[in-house]
């Protein structure tokens, strides 16, 4: 963080996201298809068909490409991948799309949960406000300014269903004044503020909130539309026309998606951490209705005072998330939760927001159970803490990136499962670029499978498995390394298939197995982690792979890994263990001297 600069200052100074050059994407495709290639007549195809494509077809498209950048305001990739990645993207949001953030213990372990998600909340007016007088340092690593724009929408925006491809509302801060809660179900609202403008006190949070709980206990019950939320985005598009015929329904919608977040109070009090993270991401078992998975950040909170957010993932990624709750949890972890004083006023009465429902959209609602109860009992997760060693013995014993430690250690655990080698996604982030978002870190090298294979031939000595894991390292930061500097080719290659959409072209590059099987990511993963932040965990992208979530702390490795149960090969307790042995042998071969093992 920066401190001195207002809060945006540098986001009309970052650079462009540049143009891939395609000799260079070209190149590193084949470079990273030697992995996977199961015969040396697959590389010679894919070769074949890389010196064709660039050739007859590469060269118009990246023109266009060159024309595209030249007319696009912020960036040639910006709509795009909004577009593409998100938008266009029409399975559930939750578990799919979403991702779960658990935050650190409240400091007073006998906390009322009330009495948390009032300071929550307070300290979310008190970011808002920060990040509306740009007073919120920017973000700034080793000197480099990172693009902040989706802060301008963290807390006045909503993900609307469409047809085709969804849209973001976005709504002004005359507008974005409410909070909106949810429990057991039942959706209330009431102003953030008071009448003279200023933000309420956390006392009246807190008055507001046991308002709501006592409306809850004794009034009526309306149906549970969040549940509407994890349908498919053109079946929940079409709910949310016909219910929009309803001026009743329309308004309440309105109230939600207005709101400058979506509190959950929760009914389920969790004994364990892994159950929390299953409430998380898709409700555990109890409070799966109890949700609007459409905004971008709904807190959620449970009886054993418990915390946490589920994301949605359009216009927002982990990163400047992270940044905005690690420092209200900060606040919270300093007892700063009374920074606005109580104005003398009569508060309104929370709205217990009302919805009318037809038959036929009762129908819909029981299908809507049906269906996400299917996609719940689908998903496999599991959460552990690798106490073997964290980021200090790695980078002082191990003398290795404490990211490419875990990424070889995660292919040795995928090689000894399956017997085989898949793509692996690291998200790489671009923030250091204007709209920058992600692009690929291609994380199986043929170094790393030559180190994986070696590792387990007991012909070799020591000593050269340990040169094969640190060349195996080298590659991995090398390739990272370049993907930061606009280097990597996923995007690039996102963008060749996008201009041959427009243009009705195919080449058969695209269709190849090759080329499909290294874009498939069956290890999907993510490093991210924050000091006020438990864990952080989304859902696998490929229907026989993994969502691997870790944070290297500085004495442990926090996991989380999910999978789809119906996938036979897949199971993430196995995995679990198998990454925990992975990351033992690769400490045990580096802490031992130079002798056969």
């Amino acid at each position: 963080m920066a401190e001195g600069r207002k809060t945006f200052y540098y986001e009309d100074r970052l650079p462009r996201l540049p143009v891939p050059e395609p000799e260079v994407t070209f190149k590193k495709y084949l470079e990273t298809i030697k992995p996977l290639c199961d015969s040396l007549e697959d590389y010679l195809r894919n070769e074949r068909l890389i010196q064709d494509f660039a050739k007859n077809l590469a060269p118009k498209l990246q023109q266009r490409l060159i024309q595209r950048d030249k007319l696009e305001k912020d960036s040639w990739l910006d709509r795009w991948w909004l577009q593409y990645a998100y938008m266009d993207y029409r399975d559930p949001v939750p578990i799919n799309v979403s991702y779960a953030i658990t935050f650190k213990d409240h400091p007073n372990k006998n906390i009322h949960y009330l009495e948390r998600a009032a300071g929550l909340l307070q300290n979310v007016l008190v970011n808002k406000e920060e990040l509306q007088q740009e007073r919120f340092p920017a973000d700034v690593v080793q000197g480099v300014p990172n693009c902040l724009s989706v802060w301008k929408t963290v807390w006045n925006s909503c993900r609307i269903p469409h047809p085709t491809t969804d849209t973001t509302a976005l709504f002004s801060d005359q507008e974005a004044t409410n909070f909106v809660v949810t429990l057991d179900g039942q959706f209330y609202s009431f102003p953030a503020f008071y009448s003279n403008g200023k933000p309420l006190s956390r006392s009246d949070i807190l008055k507001q909130l046991k308002r709501v709980c006592d409306s809850n206990a004794r009034g009526r019950k309306y149906p549970n539309i969040g549940i509407f939320t994890t349908e498919n985005r053109t079946t929940w598009a079409t709910i949310r026309s016909k219910m929009l015929q309803s001026p009743t329904n329309l308004q309440s919608l309105r109230e939600i998606e207005r709101s400058i977040l979506v509190l959950c109070l929760d009914h389920h009090a969790p004994s364990t951490f892994e159950e929390f993270t299953q409430q998380v991401l898709w409700g555990g078992v109890q409070d799966r209705e109890n949700r609007f998975y459409d905004k971008p950040l709904q807190f959620i909170v449970t009886p054993n005072s418990m915390a946490a957010i589920n994301g949605e993932h359009s216009t927002m990624d982990g990163q400047p998330v992270g940044l905005i709750l690690d420092w209200i949890l900060q606040r919270e972890q300093d007892g700063k939760i009374d920074h606005y004083e109580r104005v003398e006023e009569e508060l309104v009465e929370p709205a217990h927001l009302e919805f009318q429902l037809t038959e036929e959209l009762n129908g819909d609602l029981r299908k809507a159970q049906h269906n996400f109860r299917a996609l719940v009992e689908n998903t496999n997760q599991t959460v552990f803490h690798y106490k073997g060693f964290g980021k200090h013995h790695c980078s002082k014993v191990l003398k290795a990136s404490p990211d490419a430690t875990v990424q070889i250690a995660l292919q040795m655990a995928y090689y000894q499962q399956q017997g085989k080698f898949c793509g692996v996604y690291e998200s790489v982030s671009m923030r250091h670029y204007k709209k920058g978002r992600t692009e690929t870190g291609r994380c199986l090298t043929s170094a790393s499978k030559d180190f994986v294979v070696g590792f387990f031939d007991d012909k070799l000595s020591v000593e050269s498995k340990k040169q094969l894991f640190y060349k195996a390292v080298d590659a991995h930061v090398k390739y990272l390394n370049e993907a930061k500097k606009g280097k990597g080719i996923d995007r690039h290659f996102l963008a060749f298939k996008l201009l041959m959409q427009e243009s009705g072209e195919t080449h058969p590059l695209f269709s190849d197995p090759v080329f499909i099987n290294s874009s498939t990511w069956r290890l999907s993963t993510s490093h991210l982690g924050f000091p006020n932040v438990n864990s952080i965990g989304f859902g696998p992208v490929a229907p026989d792979g993994y969502g691997v979530c870790y944070a290297v702390k500085k004495e442990e490795i926090r996991v989380h890994l999910t999978n789809w149960k119906d996938c036979s090969t897949a199971n993430v307790q196995q995995f679990k263990q198998l990454l925990t042995n992975s990351l033992d042998q690769i400490n045990h071969l580096l802490t031992t001297p130079n002798s056969k093992l």
